[in-house]
């Protein structure tokens, strides 16, 4: 990965986290994601009025567009469906740290994609310093937990969630190429809330709960628009598995979030899971 890409995508981390700990501190987690995409599609129509009419969408675009909304909806329900079930600590490392490996599959079978020895080694250490980030401390039975785990609900969604990440990544990399990325995101995001919104609609009357949220709302909005279309630009030059594995350093603000704010506690294993994901990120700077 270039210097810029990379830049783009810890810069990306910074915004994505920050949204998943607004979402996570919300009363209806599935309604807030819902609201926070509508309000980043109200906050980016100008840049995107300006930006479609100098880039065109192609036929091929239209095509990613529609998987990509309708991916995007199944990540945004397991999401919510996790968030509503396990901490925040859990989640998002479990959902993020996924992502790498189903991307990592996906991008060497569809899109005959080679990642050099030096970028898997990258790839592993960031997964491996996911799994630590999970860990309470660096005991046998501490790192032994996140596995065990799995067998609960709420792991179970956000390992669903991983899948969804992974699938929408290789769409959108492949989308980009046709379409600007932040015509890209504006379109899929309306595809997504059009297919989304027969199941809100029995949420309606739970809006006045989220009253005192809509600065809230419309903060994760900005960022959830502004983190992805930073990544799909990204994309535009750089292999998906590298993108992908550099997003995770998001992970380790969503920790710092966790524990430092929701207090879902910090302990040695995370610190070294961090540094671990780290340096696993200036190893796939390395390969390129």
């Amino acid at each position: 990965m270039t210097e810029a890409a990379i830049g783009l995508v810890l810069a990306s981390a910074v915004l994505h986290s920050t949204w998943n700990y607004m979402a996570k501190r919300s009363a209806d987690k599935l309604l807030f994601l819902w609201l926070a995409s509508a309000a980043g599609l109200v906050l980016f129509t100008p840049a995107f009025i300006l930006v479609v009419k100098d880039n065109p969408v192609p036929l091929a675009g239209w095509v990613f567009i529609g998987l990509s909304s309708v991916v995007h909806v199944a990540y945004f329900v397991l999401l919510g469906g996790a968030y509503s079930r396990t901490d925040l600590s859990v989640v998002y490392p479990l959902a993020r740290g996924s992502g790498p490996i189903f991307v990592l599959v996906l991008s060497i079978v569809i899109l005959r994609e080679s990642p050099s020895l030096l970028g898997l080694l990258g790839i592993l250490a960031v997964v491996v310093g996911v799994y630590l980030i999970q860990a309470s401390a660096l005991t046998f039975n501490a790192l032994a937990a996140p596995l065990r785990a799995l067998v609960s609900t709420g792991s179970r969604w956000a390992l669903l969630t991983g899948l969804t990440i992974g699938l929408y990544s290789i769409i959108d990399s492949a989308g980009v190429q046709h379409v600007h990325p932040l015509v890209y995101m504006y379109l899929w995001s309306v595809g997504t809330l059009a297919i989304i919104a027969p199941w809100m609609a029995p949420r309606v009357t739970r809006v006045r709960r989220l009253k005192r949220e809509i600065g809230w709302i419309f903060a994760a909005g900005s960022l959830m628009f502004g983190a992805y279309i930073l990544v799909l630009t990204a994309l535009q030059t750089s292999s998906v598995s590298y993108v992908a594995a550099a997003r995770e350093t998001s992970i380790v603000f969503a920790a710092l979030y966790g524990g430092l704010l929701l207090r879902e506690g910090v302990g040695p294993a995370r610190i070294l899971g961090a540094c671990l994901v780290a340096s696993g990120v200036a190893l796939i700077g390395i390969a390129g």
